[in-house]
Order: structure tokens, then C-alpha cells, then sequence
């Protein structure tokens, strides 16, 4: 059914073409409906009816002392409700190349009394065709999984439903394969990540998130109740080499809906539907190199527009993040950052392009304060460290004693640098989006902070001057439906411009570029 109502508009729409004599339209290159309508669909969401060839067959009810302990085996959760007993630390520890696989109606519920459903650092793990749901007391679970606990890499997590859970649903590691699940009203985020260091290391590797449904999460409101923490959303991506995140619908979550925070590096974001996000809809901070083409941003960023109106709630930020040609690059096809080929309506306002001046590596300035750039190793900070924000500053680390001299001055800071706009279609009406402030209906080229720790060799102007003028930021060929203005240098009614202003010298943006009011 789901196929024929997709097909049907476009065979309409070709039969009035073809009677009118007008020529065919192409096919958007961005989705106009659902990627991934997972959440209650019984086709994606049930697994098999029977216990495959070989399983271990788990009844429902109590599983408090059922033996998970078979590395390589089949686990075959039959229908109904399975419990893992009372205790806050009951759960299933999976074992090396295990599989969790659960019939139609196999739902695992820590009934608010157990913090996690899949713990273990193994792998090789497949949970698939589940309903997991209840884990955590209430506000527990902070910065923690409850599938994938401990990151444990090569795991596969398909077609479950993970459901009001404390934390985030889904913990991801190295080599894992995230997909066709639901994520939804997860008390902090439907998925996330975070490895310890291992000397220096703690990067997470070769990610695939596809076709999953990501909404209604971070209902524990997470911001309000740790003020500034940066710790919420629909999903976020932590220190990762390489990343598919492709076919997704995510909408509704009461933050930010994508979240690359930390030295991610060669990220492509295809074919995904991001929409009605309180706050921006991708969020690509501190990091590089990515592709960011085909897909639908629309009425995000309401609600952050409303409540933070000194700077422009994004459909699309990107904060500190460039292309780097030294970096990986094998997944984005580029050393840049690309935005290309994308389909924005209503969003508080399009694409930031955002550095502050004061953000670098060993800086007071530097919120994610054990991490430095990637270009300087090691990437995790070494001790002696103070790590209490925002005084982290590590008097023997060569972001402080050579921070004035090559190469380090380069390298010591993220730069907001070598991102292309291009081929886009942005649209606004100004009575659709609830306004407010400066900054509503704006493309955004901008660096702010204050020219206050006496050891930076780094000037908020000549920090703007960079980002504006000398990074390779570029805007072009484009097609603008709209009011739309521009925002530049500082921010403020003075530096907002319109069309022909941004398109003019000293800015000379958006060459190729259309504007239809």
C-alpha cells in the first residue's frame, strides 16, 4: 500500500503532462515523503513467526535466570512480554557473534526497574525484530545506551522498536549497522555514542545509519535540567571516522534531530527527511569533511529561534567545521564540507556557517574539554588537565607553550573552512515561521567572541575576516523562494543584507544563484 500511494501522484502528474504537452519534470533529488515510516509498521517491524533452524527458544515472562550465556548462538524471543528480573543491573550481557531475535510481539521491558536491556563489550552481536522499552527509573541513564551499552563494535541493531527508555536507545561502535528501527521518546536520545580513549584513541569507526524512524526523543529535557550541557537530540555522533547516514526520517525530537559534535571526520547525509525539530535540524560541530546532499530540511528550529535570538536557529549549522584535504575523505568524496542538492521550507532559517573566535584546542573557550584537533596528536588531551569547563587549559601541552608558531597555530583551532553551497532550493514565508528576532529567514557567514585570553594569537576580527573572505566559504547557484536576507561578520541589524548586498563585493556570494520573492 505503502508503495502504491508513492508511485500513484507521480503517474497522475505524468498523465497531465503528457495532455497538456508540457515537458516531463524530473524527480526531486531529496524525498518528499517519509524515507522510513517505521514506527508501527508491522511489515519492517515483525520478525519470523517461528523460531529459525537451531535457535534457542526464550519464553516470555521472567528470563531472570535463563542461560544467555551461548557465545554464537540464536536467541529466539517468543511473543509476549520478557522481563529480566528487578535488579537495577538485570540485563542480557551478550556474548561474541550471538544473535537476539524476537517473533511478532516479543517485547523485552525493564518495567523502570533495570538500567539496560544489551550490555557487553563483544562482537559480532545482531538484535533484530525486538520491542525494547522501560529501561532506566526515571532520568537515569545519562549519557548512557541501552542496547549496545559498552559500544561493543560489528553489531548489528534492525527492525526493533526501542521505546521510552532512559538515555539514549541506542549505543553505536565501531563497524556497526544501525537500521529500519524506530527510535522514539527516548528520555535523551534515540541513539549515541562514546568510546574511552585507548592510548589517545577514541574514535569510533565506519558507522552505517539507514532507514531508520528517529522521533519524540529527549523527553527528559535534558538541557533544562543540566544547563548548557549540549547532551540531547534526536541522535549524536561522537568522535567518528566515517559515517553513512542515509534514508531517515527524523522528526519531532525536542532538541536538535542530528548531532555530529567532536572531531567527526568524513560524514555523507543522503536521502533523509529532517523535520519539526524543536531546535536545528543537523547540527555538524568541531569536525570535517562531509557530504551533506539529497535531503529535506523543513520547520525545524521553531522553538531554538524563539528562545536563543542572538544567533540563527539553522536548519543546517555548522560550528567550527571545515573540509580538511589531510583528513579522511573515502565516504564524503571530498576533502570539504558540501551541502548540495537539498530541499529547505520553513526552517527558522537556513545554513549557519559559524566560528568562535575564542573555541580551540587547550582553550577556555573549548567546551569538549579533554578533546584537541585531530591534527594535533594525541587528540584526547594528555594529563595533567584541569577538565572543569571553562577553565580546562593544560599549561604543557603545545597548544599553550607553541600555540604563536607553525604549525601549530593552524592546527591548535577548528576552522570554519572550505564549504560549499550549492544546488540548493531554500524557501520562506514569513507567515508560516513564527519570527523572532534578527535572525529569522537568514543565510548566515559569521565569527563571534572577545578578544580576552592574553596567550591566543587569534583576533575576533581576524578570525571573521577568515571565515568571510579568506576559508573558501562559498554560496552559489542556488534558487531562493522568499525573504530571505543574510547575516554576516558580528550578527546584528547592521550586518544583515539582502540579495543583491551578499551577491555584491566585499562578499561576492551566491553567483549563479535566483531569487523569487
Amino acid at each position: 500500500m505503502g508503495l502504491a500511494l508513492a508511485i500513484v501522484p507521480g503517474l497522475v502528474a505524468s498523465v497531465a503532462q503528457a495532455q497538456s504537452g508540457a515537458a516531463p519534470q524530473a524527480t526531486p533529488p531529496w524525498p518528499t515523503t517519509p524515507p522510513a515510516a517505521i514506527c508501527g509498521n508491522a511489515g519492517i517491524l515483525n520478525g519470523p513467526a517461528t523460531a529459525p533452524s537451531g535457535a534457542v527458544v526464550v519464553p516470555a515472562g521472567s528470563n531472570r535466570t535463563f542461560d544467555f550465556n551461548r557465545p554464537g548462538a540464536t536467541f529466539w524471543f517468543a511473543p509476549g512480554v520478557h522481563t529480566l528480573g528487578t535488579g537495577l543491573y538485570d540485563q542480557i550481557i551478550a556474548r561474541t557473534n550471538t544473535k537476539y531475535v524476537g517473533a511478532p510481539g516479543a517485547i523485552i521491558d525493564g518495567h523502570h526497574r533495570n538500567l539496560y536491556a544489551f550490555t557487553g563489550n563483544v562482537r559480532g552481536v545482531t538484535v533484530a525484530y525486538l520491542t525494547i522499552r522501560n529501561f532506566g527509573r526515571g532520568l537515569d541513564n545519562k549519557d548512557e545506551g541501552v542496547v549496545n551499552h559498552d559500544a561493543g563494535s560489528n553489531w548489528t541493531v534492525e527492525h526493533n522498536t526501542i521505546i521510552g527508555n532512559d538515555g539514549a536507545g541506542v549505543f553505536i561502535g565501531s563497524g556497526n549497522v544501525v537500521r529500519y528501527n524506530c527510535l522514539k521518546n527516548n528520555g535523551q536520545y534515540g541513539f549515541s555514542m562514546y568510546k574511552p580513549p585507548v592510548n589517545g584513541d577514541s574514535s569510533i569507526k565506519s558507522i552505517v545509519l539507514d532507514h531508520n524512524e528517529i522521533t519524540g526523543n529527549n523527553t527528559d529535557d535534558w538541557e533544562r535540567r543540566d544547563d548548557g550541557c549540549g547532551c540531547t537530540g534526536g541522535g549524536k555522533f561522537w568522535d567518528v571516522r566515517g559515517a553513512r547516514v542515509t534514508a531517515n526520517w527524523v522528526h519531532g525530537n525536542k532538541s536538535v534531530g542530528l548531532w555530529a559534535d567532536t572531531n567527526n571526520i568524513d560524514f555523507l547525509f543522503e536521502g533523509n527527511l529532517i523535520e519539526a525539530n524543536t531546535d536545528e535540524g543537523l547540527w555538524y560541530e568541531i569536525s570535517y569533511n562531509a557530504t551533506i546532499r539529497g535531503n529535506s530540511f523543513r520547520r525545524n528550529a521553531w522553538k531554538k529561534g524563539h528562545d536563543n535570538q542572538g544567533s540563527p536557529a539553522a536548519a543546517i549549522y555548522l560550528s567550527e567545521s571545515g573540509g580538511e584535504p589531510r583528513l579522511a575523505s573515502a565516504v564524503s568524496g571530498a576533502a570539504k564540507i558540501r551541502i548540495a542538492n537539498n530541499y529547505f521550507e520553513d526552517n527558522f532559517s537556513g545554513v549557519s556557517i559559524y566560528e568562535n573566535a575564542n573555541r580551540f584546542c587547550n582553550s577556555n573557550g573549548n567546551t569538549s574539554t579533554e578533546y584537541c584537533t585531530p591534527l594535533v596528536s594525541p587528540t584526547v588531551i594528555p594529563e595533567p588537565l584541569n577538565t572543569t569547563y571553562p577553565n580546562p587549559i593544560n599549561a604543557k601541552h603545545p597548544c599553550y607553550t607553541q600555540i604563536a608558531k607553525a604549525p601549530y597555530r593552524t592546527d591548535c583551532r577548528w576552522h570554519s573552512a572550505n564549504i560549499e553551497v550549492s544546488g540548493n532550493e531554500f524557501r520562506f514565508d514569513s507567515r508560516v515561521v513564527p519570527c523572532f528576532g534578527t535572525y529569522c529567514g537568514v543565510q548566515a557567514l559569521m565569527a563571534t567572541g572577545a578578544d580576552n585570553i592574553r596567550w591566543s594569537p587569534y583576533t575576533v576580527e581576524g578570525v571573521q575576516n577568515d571565515v568571510m573572505f579568506r576559508n573558501g566559504n562559498r554560496f552559489f547557484n542556488n534558487r531562493y523562494t522568499g525573504n530571505w536576507r543574510f547575516a554576516t561578520a558580528w550578527g546584528g541589524d547592521d550586518d544583515i543584507l539582502t540579495f543583491a548586498q551578499w551577491r555584491a563585493a566585499p562578499f561576492g556570494q551566491d553567483k549563479g544563484s535566483t531569487r523569487t520573492p
